[in-house]
């Protein structure tokens, strides 16, 4: 089944509304890295017809949420409530305050619940 002109308008919205609201929740970073690693980050990106900088966004992400799985159960606790905080600062200064529901935290209407959300997760796994 086809989508009408107004169904694939609204779709077209929401994909845009999506990457405004995607977009707004990324900060920049500059950093220097070994010669080597760019090399490879720039063949393994070309061979997957994607960005150096996407592909260094993923690597960051995953490896941030790596490095934050592996921290004491009290490392984690206490240091996502700072990153929490720190989420929540960025945010209001950009104007994008928008935070959610956190499954394991509850309903933060003012503050950002994300690391915190992943603490109680991971405390609830082991």
């Amino acid at each position: 089944m086809s989508l009408s002109n107004k169904e694939l308008i609204e779709h077209f919205y929401e994909i845009e509304n999506m990457v405004e609201d995607e977009d707004s929740s990324y900060s920049k970073v500059t950093l220097q890295a070994r010669i080597e690693d760019v090399a490879m980050l720039n063949v393994i990106s070309d061979r997957f017809d994607t960005t150096r900088f996407e592909l260094s966004r993923t690597i960051i992400r995953n490896a941030v949420s790596e490095l934050f799985h592996h921290l004491s159960e009290s490392d984690r606790e206490s240091l996502a409530v700072k990153a929490d905080a720190e989420i929540t600062n960025q945010m209001r200064k950009s104007g994008t305050a928008t935070f959610f529901e956190y499954p394991a935290v509850g309903n933060l209407s003012d503050e950002s619940g994300y690391w915190r959300n992943h603490a109680a997760a991971k405390k609830g796994f082991v």
